[in-house]
C-alpha cells in the first residue's frame, strides 16, 4: 500500500507503524501519482493533450485505468488525466487478460528490467490454470542474451507462435528415405513443467512459509518467492541498515524440509552459512526466489536468485537425518539461576545490539531478561508473532536464542561490531519450539574474532525442545572499507614531434635506458 501526504504526517505515521512492527519506507518523492497531490497539474495536462486524436487499437489493449479492454478512441486527454490521478486497477486488468474473454496464460513483461513479476504472479495466484510470467530485458544480462532467453521460455511454456514470420514461404514436401526408422520414445514433458513454480496448484496450507511449495520431482525440492507482505517480519532483521535473511531461517528450513521427508524429528549436522542473503526490501519490485533441495544422502542446500534471469547462488548447506537420540534431560532452571547472579534487562540488551549494528525490529525483540554468569546465560523469551503452521523453529525464536549469547562477548570485544553465525555443528529438534520459554547458553570459546557456544531452548519448566550445539560466530566488520586505488598505464604509438609519421628504427633498451644498465 502506498500512502501520500505531508512529510511531517508521513514521518509520524512511519513512527507509529514501526512501533507496531509494520514495515514502512519513505519513498522520498516530490510527486505522488494517483493521489490528490496531482490535482494542480490537471489543467496544464489537459491543455498539453488537447490535440490528441487517438485511433483504433491495432493490437488488443487492456487498460490499468479502466481495468478492461479499450478500443482506442477513448484514449484522449481525459483518459490520460485519469491515468495520472485515479488508482491503478492493476489486479483488475490482469484479471481481464487472464479471464475467459481474452484467456491469456502467458504474460510477457516488456521493459529494461523486470519489476512487475511479483505483482503479476500475485494477481494470477487464484486462477484455476497456471499463468507463466516471462521477463524480457534485465540489467544483469546483455540485451540479445536476455531476449534469447525470453524467446526460449515462451517456446517452453507453449506460447502461440506465428511461424510465418520466420518461415514465410511454404515448405516443399520430399519423399521419406527408404530405410526403416529406428523408432524410440523421447520424454518431452509438458509446458507447465517449465514454469518457475512447477506446483502452482498447491494450496496455501501446503506451502511452507519459508520453503514454498514442494516440486513434483524425484529429489525433494522446494521453491518459493519471498513475499514482503507475508514475511514482513524479515524487515526487522537488519545488519548496519540492510535487511539480511537470518541464519535462523536456514535452521527452520532444514528442520522443516527434513520433517516433511522423514515424517519424524530431525537432526541437522554440519550446517554452514557460506554467503549472506541480503533482501532489497526498499525495492517495490523485489523478486527473490528460494530453492531448497534435500538429497537422498541427507545433504540439503538453500539457494536464491534474483529475477527470472538471475543466477542461482548457494547460501547454506548441511546434512539432515532422522533424530534417533532421546530428548535431553530437562534444564534445572532453579540451579542455573542460582549460579547466574547478574542480570541484563531487555533495554540494556537491545541497546548493546544496536551499538554493534544489529538494530532489531519488534519481531526479533523477544528476550525479556538475561541472567548472566561466568561463561553462561539464561534468558527468558516471548515471541511477538503468531507462528504460522509448518515452522519447526520459527526464525524469530531461534534468532532470539542466538542473541542470548551476546553477554558472553562482554570484556572480549568493544561491542562495536556484531558477531554473526557462520555455522552450527549439530541441531536437534524434538518438537516445534514453543512461542515462549527459556534459552540456556554455555560458552565453549570466545576470542576477539570468534566465538563458539552451545544453546538449549526449553519451555518455561525446562523441558528441552531444541539444541544448537557448536554455534560458530565470527566478528563481522560493518564499516565500509575504502576501495583500493588502481593505476592503469596505457601505451600508444604516436609520431615524434616535428618528424614524419613514417617507420623508425627502435633503439636497443640496453644501450639507452638507465634502468637496463649493469652496475
Amino acid at each position: 500500500m502506498t500512502i501520500a501526504g505531508e512529510a511531517a504526517a508521513l514521518r509520524e505515521l512511519g513512527a507509529r507503524l514501526d512501533e507496531e512492527g509494520v514495515f514502512f519506507r519513505d519513498l522520498d518523492l516530490d510527486y505522488a501519482f494517483h493521489t490528490p497531490a496531482m490535482d494542480p497539474v490537471k489543467e496544464s495536462l489537459a491543455q498539453a493533450l488537447a490535440g490528441l486524436r487517438p485511433g483504433k487499437c491495432q493490437i488488443p489493449m487492456v487498460s490499468t485505468v479502466t481495468g478492461a479492454a479499450v478500443d482506442g478512441p477513448e484514449l484522449g486527454s481525459a483518459y490520460w488525466w485519469r491515468n495520472v490521478r485515479d488508482p491503478v486497477l492493476f489486479a483488475r486488468a490482469v484479471g481481464a487478460l487472464t479471464g475467459s474473454e481474452v484467456d491469456c496464460d502467458v504474460l510477457v513483461e516488456i521493459g529494461p528490467h523486470p519489476v512487475l513479476g511479483t505483482y503479476l504472479r500475485r494477481a494470477g495466484a487464484g486462477l484455476s490454470q497456471p499463468v507463466a510470467v516471462i521477463p524480457t530485458l534485465s540489467r544483469v544480462l546483455a540485451g540479445p542474451d536476455a531476449l534469447d532467453d525470453a524467446h526460449a521460455r515462451l517456446l517452453a511454456v507453449g506460447a502461440q507462435v506465428d511461424w510465418s514470420v520466420s518461415f514465410p514461404p511454404p515448405g516443399k514436401a520430399v519423399d521419406l528415405p527408404a530405410y526403416p526408422w529406428q523408432r524410440g520414445q523421447h520424454w518431452n514433458g509438458r509446458p507447465d513443467w517449465w514454469l518457475e513454480d512447477a506446483a502452482p496448484e498447491a494450496a496455501a496450507q501446503e506451502r511452507h512459509p519459508l520453503l514454498g511449495a514442494r516440486q513434483p520431482v524425484a529429489t525433494p525440492v522446494w521453491r518459493g518467492r519471498i513475499d514482503p507482505d507475508a514475511l514482513g517480519w524479515l524487515a526487522d532483521h537488519t545488519i548496519s541498515g540492510t535487511v539480511v535473511w537470518p541464519a535462523a531461517g536456514y535452521v527452520d528450513m532444514a528442520l522443516s524440509a527434513g520433517q516433511d521427508v522423514y515424517e519424524a524429528p530431525v537432526e541437522i549436522t554440519g550446517l554452514t552459512i557460506d554467503r549472506a542473503l541480503t533482501l532489497p526490501f526498499d525495492d517495490p519490485g523485489m523478486d527473490v526466489e528460494l530453492s531448497t533441495s534435500l538429497a537422498a544422502d541427507g545433504e540439503f542446500v538453500v539457494s536464491s536468485r534474483t529475477g527470472e534471469l538471475g543466477e542461482w547462488n548457494d547460501h547454506a548447506r548441511g546434512r539432515a537425518r532422522r533424530l534417533l537420540r532421546d530428548r535431553s534431560p530437562s534444564l534445572d532452571v532453579d540451579a542455573i539461576r542460582i549460579r547466574l547472579p547478574e542480570a541484563v534487562s531487555r533495554e540494556e540488551h537491545y541497546t548493546a545490539c544496536a551499538g554493534a549494528g544489529l538494530s532489531y525490529g519488534p519481531a526479533f525483540r523477544i528476550l525479556s531478561v538475561l541472567h548472566t554468569g561466568r561463561g553462561e546465560v539464561l534468558a527468558q523469551y516471548e515471541g511477538v508473532l503468531d507462528t504460522a503452521p509448518g515452522h519447526q523453529a520459527h526464525p524469530c525464536l531461534v534468532d532470539g536464542a542466538l542473541q542470548a549469547g551476546m553477554p558472553l562477548l562482554a570484556g572480549v570485544t568493544d561491542g562495536s561490531c556484531p558477531f554473526l553465525p557462520a555455522g552450527i555443528e549439530t541441531v536437534r529438534c524434538w518438537r516445534p519450539v514453543a512461542r515462549s520459554g527459556l534459552v540456556h547458553v554455555k560458552s565453549r570459546r570466545v576470542t576477539a574474532e570468534k566465538a563458539v557456544w552451545d544453546i538449549t531452548v526449553s519451555d518455561a519448566h525446562g523441558a528441552v525442545s531444541l539444541e544448537l550445539l557448536g554455534c560458530r560466530l565470527r566478528r563481522f566488520a560493518t564499516g565500509s572499507r575504502p576501495s583500493p586505488q588502481r593505476l592503469t598505464e596505457v601505451l600508444r604509438a604516436v609520431p615524434l614531434p616535428g618528424g614524419p609519421p613514417g617507420p623508425r628504427r627502435c633503439r636497443h633498451p640496453r644501450r639507452s635506458s638507465p634502468l637496463a644498465r649493469r652496475t
